[in-house]
């Protein structure tokens, strides 16, 4: 019978992903996921595997956490303000804790290319995901003429995906919410304008 944990394991994965998504998969060392999760050598091992089964432990980690700010465009019925109510929950979100910054799966996209195939799959899963919803909610706007007819659901969806990495992207630099809701309303009265 296998003996119980003697830590909290989703914790523990919270902090290795948290530290992953701020360092990067290369520079976080196993001293300091070590620290930062509170465990043991043989305790990371035992329950994750090496560093890069951590990692990708990590990533689908993240994955179900964004399930809370992509929850507006699950409704086959999405359409822009879905959109809106997905990009504001992202803002508040990435404000919190600003050194975080960019999405970790676009980090390790930018970070290790596609020298991993397994990571390479998720991260490309998550993005056709992503890609897929927003698309939705899109054609959906340009249906209801909330956006105009001249526009492709795709040429829109990948604005809006350009503008969400933008986002990650201040938000590390140190832009403040009250910066990032501008240039998020900014971006949505350019597309609405566009009407005619």
């Amino acid at each position: 019978m296998a003996r119980p944990k003697s830590f909290d394991v989703e914790e523990a994965l919270e902090q290795a992903m948290l530290l992953f998504w701020h360092k990067g998969y290369k520079a976080t060392s196993m001293r300091e996921l070590l620290s930062r999760m509170n465990i043991s050598r043989q305790s990371l091992y035992d329950t994750f595997g090496d560093k890069r089964k951590l990692f990708i432990r990590a990533l689908a980690h993240y994955d179900q956490k964004l399930q809370a700010l992509l929850a507006p465009l699950y409704s086959p019925d999405a359409s822009l303000e879905a959109i809106r109510e997905h990009f504001l929950l992202f803002v508040n979100e990435i404000a919190v804790v600003p050194e975080l910054g960019a999405c970790l799966m676009a980090n390790a996209a930018l970070e290790l290319g596609v020298a991993d195939k397994e990571v390479t799959e998720k991260i490309e899963a998550y993005f056709k995901k992503v890609e897929f919803l927003m698309n939705r909610a899109v054609a959906n706007a340009i249906e209801r003429k909330d956006i105009a007819a001249h526009h492709t659901p795709e040429s829109v969806t990948r604005l809006f995906i350009t503008i969400w990495f933008g986002l990650g992207i201040r938000a590390r630099t140190g832009a403040p919410k009250e910066e990032l809701v501008s240039v998020m309303d900014t971006a949505f009265f350019s597309i609405l304008g566009c009407q005619s």
